[in-house]
């Protein structure tokens, strides 16, 4: 949304929920949220249901101050010519992104000296008096009606993302922003008396023709550029040196001389809110975008802020009207959770981990320390991967968890508590969390994860994890598109939509601090090298970007060779094994040739197999199914579970932006996701992945399928027995009334008497999977025993 829309819906706002107000002060009751009756409201953002819960306090807010702001005034905000022209270019560039340059060249044709009085005087008549009188009050109102306002509301929360943290973004929005524009086109000069606009735009028709002007090249990059020391002789119109040409070649850029002291406020409120969403500058960002010739010293610099210091010859005045200063400071809102709070059942060492500055820190376990606080939970969960591992290998369930690397304890996710503390604590669905773990990969290994996910991109000329992806606008592409073609007079540019997230990062975290894919390999294998993991087997799932083509498989293939040297399961076995479609494949038989870990990836790079081909194909389970049963084809949905055609893996990321969900939509629905009390429901139907996020030793606990806690016994002469609730218990004492047979080739068991031999192509035996625990427990339902039943089962190792 536009600022000028957004001002617009803000006087439609009040506008409506007067003349409602005026016409009946009754909530509908067919309606929970009230009606506005002989108006028609629009429907976009809840704009109705906010106007129909909230007419009488709308009615008191327009009320308040008919001074600054009249019924009259208000009604001429929607119809002010001015403020729809700058609306229609607006809307016109976003429609069609690759002329907004032309586009916005042909609207400062149109921007005389008439027009543009014409523009100030109704943003210091009508629109800032407005906003000033109303908007402060209408945000509260609209933070305060989480339910009927709650589209609005999760719009305004939005706002938290860019905005200083520790600011008040009513003080932001009217003081930082809204000002800064009045003051960007309406201050006035008084050699030309021409305001700063106007003389802007004249001065840049005059020297770029509509089809050579660029937005970014003609506009925005000469303040990224004008090298130290020049910046005040530069703004008077004269040559500058290129900070970041290479050679440093001659620039020149339009007079703005008092003017630049009148446009650096709302300069600077961009910068603030481009380091507050990515903590970074934008010359920051261009500076890693571009590969400068490595003996240039050649870099984008930030020469608003020394223009503070110019005195030039011509004044500058400011507009007709400026929106008094706001209180800035906010506090935290009351009853806000630490965000870091360490996860239950798991046991480590306490330690800060802090941002690269030191200003942003977070309680973290330290790496390597965190343990199940449970000897019996370990037990079993060796107990059930040595199963896993002596069986099918498609058929192995492995504990598994999603982006494993993108972790509290490595960083991701800290600054995310400098926008939770000031989110409303009474709205569950507006939070901040960029990390999908607290856990580092160290630590999840130590739990008992056997299958890790690392998310690897490049940037910044290296393979790092991050969080990224295209948000499908195209508008986003053609600016991108657009500024490449400025910035490869520079050197080559190393950038891309896709990697939108990662550099810049929206994790919480520098972009520059996420880590090397280098350093996950690395501690993966220190970790299998300990003594105590040295029978452990590994799956490293390297979800790579689109960034990522054929010519940087090498590179990526270097870094997977030099951690794991011989370990890594050949891609050639792979082949092989795919050849006979995974027949006789097993963890087992692998590790006994030596292998330890098999690298999996989006695509075959040479090294890294195909995930797509692992085992036939790679099949995700949708966890909103996750209390659905297998149909009678043995699916779940349309996926069918306990097969050898593909692995099947399930997850549902925790990430959240504030608003909007992991996809990029505002949304109230949180998804269903994998927790401690839900995770069994797919392990008991042996999905091979149950992948967690945030995973902790209670989530571990729902991977386990066999004995009952505290078992087995050591007891001398102990029978194992499956009770009612699906767990082993060891006894010498209960009576062995019945034992269960496993016929294999049916996937059935046949509950007998203790005494009967197993019916013939059936064998006493024991669960050896989630699967088979659950079709037993089954099948002691339906012949409805009571009392536990016998399995052939093995004591655990220690």
């Amino acid at each position: 949304m536009s600022l000028v829309r957004a001002l617009r819906c803000v006087a439609l706002l009040v506008l409506v929920g007067v003349i409602a107000s005026l016409a009946a002060v009754h909530a509908d009751a067919g309606s929970q949220c009230g009606s506005v009756p002989f108006v028609s409201v629009p429907s976009a953002y809840g704009i109705n249901t906010c106007v129909g819960n909230n007419k009488a306090g709308l009615l008191k807010i327009a009320a308040a101050s008919p001074l600054k702001c009249s019924i009259f005034t208000l009604m001429k905000i929607p119809r002010s010519k001015p403020l729809l022209d700058l609306h229609d270019m607006i809307k016109q560039m976003i429609d069609c992104p690759w002329y907004m340059s032309a586009r916005f060249h042909r609207y400062m044709t149109g921007m005389g000296d008439k027009e543009m009085n014409a523009f100030c005087a109704d943003l210091s008549n009508l629109v800032l008096p407005c906003a000033d009188a109303l908007l402060p009050s209408l945000i509260d109102m609209i933070h305060e009606d989480t339910q009927c306002c709650s589209q609005l509301s999760d719009l305004l929360d939005m706002l938290y993302l860019v905005v200083p943290a520790g600011i008040d973004h009513k003080a932001f929005l009217l003081n930082d922003i809204l000002n800064s524009v009045n003051s960007f086109f309406c201050s006035r000069r008084d050699d030309t008396k021409q305001t700063c606009g106007r003389s802007m735009f004249s001065q840049l028709i005059a020297m770029h023709t509509e089809e050579d002007f660029v937005i970014f090249g003609s506009m925005l990059l000469p303040f990224l550029t004008i090298a130290p020391g020049q910046e005040c002789r530069a703004m008077t119109g004269l040559p500058y040196n290129n900070s970041a040409s290479s050679t440093m070649q001659m620039a020149r850029t339009i007079d703005y001389s008092c003017c630049v002291h009148q446009i650096r406020p709302l300069f600077t409120a961009v910068t603030q809110m481009f380091e507050s969403a990515l903590a970074l500058t934008p010359a920051e960002f261009l500076n890693g975008v571009v590969d400068f010739p490595s003996t240039s010293s050649a870099k984008f610099v930030d020469s608003v802020a020394a223009t503070a210091q110019c005195q030039f010859q011509t004044k500058c005045s400011n507009p007709a009207f400026i929106i008094k200063p706001q209180p800035r400071e906010v506090r935290s809102a009351p009853g806000v959770a630490r965000k870091n709070i360490l996860p239950d059942d798991v046991k480590c060492t306490r330690v800060e981990r802090c941002d690269t500055a030191g200003t942003v820190c977070s309680e973290v376990c330290q790496y390597g320390t965190a343990d199940l606080t449970s000897d019996w939970m370990k037990q079993t969960l060796k107990f059930q991967r040595a199963l896993a591992e002596s069986g099918p290998l498609c058929l192995a369930q492995v504990p598994a968890t999603h982006n494993s690397a993108i972790t509290l304890a490595d960083g991701y996710g800290n600054r995310d508590q400098l926008i939770n503390r000031q989110l409303n604590p009474r709205k569950a669905t507006s939070i901040m969390q960029t990390n999908n773990h607290l856990l580092s990969v160290v630590d999840q290994l130590n739990l008992g994860v056997r299958f890790v996910e690392i998310d690897t991109h490049l940037f910044l000329g290296d393979f790092r994890t991050g969080h990224c992806g295209t948000i499908g606008s195209k508008t986003v592409d053609t600016l991108f598109y657009t500024v490449m073609a400025q910035l490869v007079d520079y050197g080559e540019v190393h950038w891309s939509p896709p990697l939108l997230g990662c550099f810049p990062s929206l994790s919480g975290i520098r972009a520059d601090e996420q880590m090397k894919t280098k350093t996950a390999m690395h501690q993966i294998r220190q970790w299998l090298d300990k003594p105590a993991n040295k029978d452990e087997f590994v799956f490293v799932y390297l979800d790579t970007g689109a960034e990522i083509g054929f010519q940087n498989f090498e590179g990526l293939n270097s870094i997977i060779r030099e951690a794991f040297v011989d370990l890594i399961v050949p891609a050639d076995i792979l082949d092989s094994l795919d050849d006979r479609e995974w027949r006789n494949a097993s963890i087992d038989s692998l590790k006994k040739d030596g292998y330890r870990v098999v690298v999996l990836a989006n695509r075959h790079t040479g090294v890294a197999y195909n995930l797509d081909r692992f085992c036939g194909g790679h099949v995700l389970l949708d966890t909103k199914l996750i209390d659905s049963s297998p149909d009678a084809f043995g699916r779940i949905g349309e996926t069918a579970i306990y097969g050898s055609d593909y692995f099947v893996r399930s997850y549902q990321s925790r990430l959240r932006y504030i608003s909007i969900n992991q996809n990029g939509g505002l949304s109230r629905e949180l998804p269903d996701f994998l927790t401690p009390t839900n995770i069994a429901k797919y392990v008991r139907w042996n999905v091979n992945l149950v992948a967690a996020d945030m995973l902790d030793g209670a989530s571990m606990r729902g991977f386990v399928w066999s004995w009952a806690e505290n078992e087995p016994s050591t007891s001398a002469n102990a029978t194992t027995f499956i009770n009612a609730d699906g767990r082993w218990r060891t006894s010498a004492t209960l009576p062995r009334e019945h034992k269960a047979c496993w016929h294999g080739s049916d996937l059935d068991w046949i509950v007998i008497p203790y005494t009967t031999e197993c019916p013939r192509n059936s064998t006493a035996s024991f669960p050896r999977d989630a699967y088979q625990n659950t079709l037993l427990l089954r099948a002691i339902q339906k012949a409805e025993i009571s009392h536990p039943v016998v399995i052939d089962a093995p004591t655990i190792k220690s």
